[in-house]
C-alpha cells in the first residue's frame, strides 16, 4: 500500500507537472533533475503521510525506507542491486530500532520481499496479472510458513486462499476508496456514496474470510533443530524457484521430509487465574503438566 501511494503521487506530480509547463507556464524550465525530483519527492510524502497514519509499524517502515531509496535512486540515476538495496532497508530499521529484529513482522515483511525479488526477478518474459498475482502468493505462502514455523508459530491452511482475494481487493478498491472518501468528505457528502461503497465492498470481503477461516485449519510444526530448518529453506527456495530451475520436486521431497519430522501434535493450553480471596492466583495447564503461580 505504501508503494502504491507512492507510484500514484509520483504519476500525479508528473502530470501535473506537464500541465503546467505545456499549458499554464510554457516558459517555465526546469532541469532534468528538477523533472525527477519533483514527483519523486510528492511519491515519497505521500507515502510517508500514509505510513504514519497506518501507524508505522516495521512492515511501514521497510515499505517507505524503500521507497526513499528508489526514489533516490531514480533522480540521481544510479543503479543498484535490488537485494543491496533491501539489506540497506533494513541495516536502516534496525538503526531505527534496534529491537526489530525480535518481531515477527520484521522476518516476515523482509522474507517476503526476498520471495518476490527471487521469483520474478530472474524472469525474462512478462506474465499473466492473475497467472502472477496466483504465483506470487503460492510463493509467499510455502516461503513464509517456513519462517513462521521457525519463529514458533502456527500456519494457517487457509492463509493463501485468503490473500489472493484480500490482497488485490484491499490495495485496489477499500485502500483506494477508503482514502478518496475521506479527503472528499471534507469538501462536504460528496465522499459519501464513495465510502458506502467501499464499505460494502469490505463488508463481502469480511464474509469471505470468515468463510475460509471456519474451513481452515492451524498447522504447527517446531523447526527449532538447525539440521532441518536448514533443510526445510533449502526445500522452500526450490520449491518456488524460477522455471529455469527443474528442481520444485526436489524442493517438496525436502520441505516435507524436514515438516513431518518437525511437526508438533495439537496441544492445548489452558490458563486459567483464580480469585483466592486475597490475591490471584493463575494455573497453566498443559499436555505435560500443570504449574501454579500464587505471589501470596
Amino acid at each position: 500500500h505504501v508503494g502504491l501511494l507512492a507510484c500514484f503521487g509520483f504519476v500525479v506530480a508528473r502530470l501535473l507537472m506537464r500541465f503546467l509547463t505545456f499549458h499554464v507556464a510554457p516558459l517555465l524550465y526546469l532541469t532534468p533533475l528538477w523533472r525527477r525530483g519533483l514527483p519523486a519527492a510528492f511519491g515519497v510524502g505521500l507515502s510517508g503521510a500514509y505510513a504514519l497514519l497506518s501507524g508505522f509499524a516495521v512492515p511501514s517502515q521497510r515499505a517507505w525506507l524503500l521507497v526513499c531509496l528508489v526514489s533516490c535512486l531514480h533522480v540521481s540515476g544510479i543503479k543498484i542491486n535490488p537485494l543491496r538495496l533491501l539489506l540497506y532497508v533494513a541495516i536502516a530499521v534496525l538503526v531505527l530500532n534496534p529491537l526489530a529484529s525480535t518481531q515477527n513482522g520484521f522476518w516476515l515483511s523482509f522474507s517476503a520481499v526476498v520471495v518476490l525479488l527471487y521469483c520474478f526477478g530472474f524472469r525474462v518474459r512478462s506474465t499473466h496479472a492473475l497467472i502472477g498475482l496466483a504465483y506470487a502468493q503460492w510463493a509467499i505462502f510455502i516461503a513464509l510458513s517456513v519462517v513462521v514455523f521457525a519463529r514458533g508459530l502456527p500456519v494457517s491452511s487457509g492463509s493463501a486462499v485468503a490473500n489472493i482475494v484480500a490482497v488485490p481487493v484491499v490495495s485496489f478498491i477499500v485502500l483506494p476508496g477508503a482514502l478518496l472518501g475521506s479527503m472528499a468528505s471534507v469538501l462536504g457528502d460528496i465522499g459519501q456514496p464513495v465510502l458506502v461503497a467501499t464499505a460494502f465492498v469490505m463488508g463481502w470481503l469480511w464474509q469471505y474470510l470468515l468463510l475460509v477461516a471456519e474451513h481452515s485449519e492451524l498447522w504447527r510444526v517446531s523447526l527449532s533443530h538447525p539440521l532441518w530448518l536448514g533443510v526445510a529453506v533449502l526445500g522452500g527456495f526450490l520449491m518456488v524457484a524460477p522455471r529455469a530451475l527443474p528442481s520444485r520436486l526436489a524442493g517438496a521431497t525436502l520441505l516435507l521430509a524436514a515438516l513431518l519430522v518437525s511437526r508438533s501434535p495439537g496441544q492445548d493450553i489452558r490458563f486459567s487465574v483464580l480469585d483466592v480471596g486475597q490475591g490471584l492466583a493463575a494455573v497453566l495447564e498443559t499436555p505435560d503438566g500443570t504449574a501454579v503461580f500464587d505471589v501470596g
